[in-house]
């Protein structure tokens, strides 16, 4: 091992952060009381708090939440794992206005 060389450190880039008024932005981007603003916000709120990847997200169904414990299962994240995210209070009221709303849709 001693004649391989070792690689030689790179920097690494560091992914762009939101900031406080950028995430206002987004949520005031997602105003309003109709289902596709309440499923836009459900999942700006859940991707920026648990860090979820996009295809993570898309992957879920309502079967993957437990709201009563305020937990959200990932059956299929990064590498095939399996992980329990848990909600913050933002991102579990953000579902649950969702959930009602889905139900209202499916009996109108």
């Amino acid at each position: 091992m001693d004649k391989i060389p070792r690689p030689k450190p790179t920097e690494e880039a560091v992914a762009p952060v939101l900031d406080a008024a950028q995430i206002s932005a987004l949520a005031r981007a997602c105003s309003g009381t109709s289902y596709p603003a309440l499923r836009d916000l459900a999942m700006v709120v859940v991707l920026l708090q648990t860090g979820l990847l996009r295809a993570e997200l898309s992957a879920l169904n309502w079967g993957d939440l437990d709201l009563r414990e305020g937990l959200l299962t990932v059956r299929h994240g990064k590498g095939g794992k399996f992980r329990q995210a848990p909600l913050n209070p933002h991102s579990h009221q953000a579902l649950l206005r969702l959930n009602r709303a889905a139900l209202g849709r499916a009996r109108g």
